[in-house]
């Protein structure tokens, strides 16, 4: 199984086409987009049936969260065994593939910045984090010896994944291969370093943005069992 994770950036929008059309390029048998939003579902859902994905689940975000979409040419179906968190539920979609008894978890972790507060009341962006990390965590240490896969926009890294400050509260990912999930990029690229985002800053000449420093947010793992599947 062939799988794509792109985090499309704010629903997609305008660029929705574009986006099915590289889609259509790559061909993967399964498709994990992250920042999905509502008011985009219908024009992908009709886009993604068309390139010949009809099995379609989201994770439920409304109004303008970003949710999760998993797309496949294979049957899936949420995974009934796994329990929803109270906090950015959007960002955690758990499905199952079950033709090829495998299990998937799409997820979107929040950044350290992103912090959910109206009219003083909520939640800091850091505390979202750790949440949502800690869930990811017992999610792995439940699954090292099943066909598992943990796939989506993380926000956190090691030290050679980040060009420029540190990642905060990496050592979540640490622990995360400590479970002996793998890192498939890594595994095939070792010392490496490519990044999926990049800051940005405003040229004072030019008044242009331009990239500024890279970071590798988004990963696909797979527990020991699939390490021989990673190509």
């Amino acid at each position: 199984m062939r799988i794509l994770n792109w985090n499309i950036g704010h629903g997609g929008g305008s660029r929705i086409p574009a986006i099915c059309r590289h889609i259509a390029e790559l061909s993967p048998d399964l498709v994990v987009l992250t920042e999905f939003r509502e008011r985009n579902e219908s024009a992908l859902r009709a886009s993604l049936e068309a390139l010949n994905y009809p099995f379609i689940v989201t994770s439920g975000p409304t109004g303008t969260e970003n949710g999760l979409l998993v797309a496949a040419r294979r049957r899936i179906e949420p995974d009934p065994e796994v329990e929803r968190p109270e906090i950015d539920a959007e960002r955690w979609l758990p499905v199952r593939v079950p033709d090829l008894d495998l299990e998937l978890l799409a997820l979107h972790i929040p950044g350290a910045p992103d912090n959910k507060f109206v009219d003083g009341y909520g939640i800091s962006g850091t505390k979202r984090k750790e949440l949502l990390w800690t869930r990811t965590i017992e999610y792995a240490k439940a699954r090292t010896g099943r066909n598992a896969v943990l796939v989506g926009d993380f926000n956190t890294g090691v030290r050679i994944d980040a060009e420029g400050a540190m990642f905060k509260q990496s050592h979540f990912m640490t622990e995360l291969l400590e479970t002996g999930f793998i890192d498939t990029w890594r595994h095939l690229h070792p010392g490496k370093r490519d990044y999926t985002w990049y800051s940005k800053r405003r040229d004072k000449a030019t008044g242009r943005t331009e990239d500024h420093n890279g970071f590798r947010l988004d990963y696909t793992f797979v527990a020991p069992a699939l390490r021989a599947a990673i190509t």
